[in-house]
């Protein structure tokens, strides 16, 4: 096994508590690291999920991680448990696995469900929708698969289950070669970006909000205005007989006083 000097950040240990497997791990949920697709060496286990956060720098929020996370040997290949447990599955035709390339990794994945019990609805898993369950990526948006810089998916013109049959026909054909044709680009669920229709209509309601307001305002302050003007001659006409009165008074006393 060759070690490589370490050019990542080293692992937090708090990180690294997140990646190890739980007690009676689905096979599916386990990833399996590998130098590369022909050698054997490092074939350490880490819960997949998490596995895929380190080496995307997401899971300790730093950059992008290489290496092993337990012996930090380099690492270019990433397989399922199902997988690791079968490294001549390129010879059976009829197994269902999807193979990809994600970042600087090689993925190779099972495409099968997960035991169920009575009470969950069992459905057929799909290529594309093992990809953005291991990737963290919502299969509906923010998830994008290329083959030879051919957009593969999204695709309104296939089916989903075409597409995934397509999918694995080229992955298996991959396969003889441990070279991906398909690659994966993607935001995680929750971090897409907003559509930009729905950019521009929040641009265009705000804009609304803004211009309803300053014609609002606009308006309440001519009318202050022109109540004030219309009202001033009025106040003058009440305050001038006051005064008037006042004369006529002083006028009195002084007359009286003579």
């Amino acid at each position: 096994m060759s070690i490589s000097a370490s050019s990542s950040p080293p692992i937090q240990s708090s990180s690294f508590e997140s990646l190890k497997i739980f007690a009676n791990e689905h096979p599916l949920d386990v990833g399996v690291v590998f130098e590369s697709a022909s050698c054997d060496s490092c074939a350490h286990r880490f819960r997949l999920d998490a596995l895929v956060r380190y080496l995307d720098g997401t899971l300790d929020r730093t950059s992008p991680h290489h290496e092993c996370p337990k012996c930090q040997t380099r690492i270019s290949w990433v397989c399922d448990e199902v997988v690791a447990k079968q490294r001549e599955i390129a010879q059976d035709s009829s197994a269902s696995v999807v193979l990809f390339k994600y970042n600087k990794q090689t993925f190779c994945l099972a495409v099968e469900n997960k035991d169920t019990r009575w009470w969950q609805r069992s459905a057929t898993c799909t290529a594309q929708e093992r990809m953005a369950e291991v990737l963290g990526m919502n299969v509906k948006s923010g998830m994008k698969i290329l083959c030879k810089g051919k957009v593969l998916y999204p695709n309104l013109k296939i089916s989903t289950s075409d597409l995934s049959i397509r999918l694995i026909d080229l992955s298996l054909n991959d396969l003889k070669n441990k070279k991906p044709s398909l690659v994966v680009m993607g935001t995680r669920a929750g971090e897409e970006l907003r559509p930009q229709s729905q950019g521009i209509f929040v641009m265009w309601y705000g804009m609304m909000q803004w211009s309803i307001g300053l014609v609002l305002r606009f308006t309440q302050a001519t009318f202050s205005t022109t109540f004030s003007m219309l009202l001033w001659p009025l106040q003058y006409l009440r305050i001038l007989p006051q005064s008037r009165n006042g004369d006529n008074s002083t006028r009195r006393t002084e007359h009286r006083e003579d």
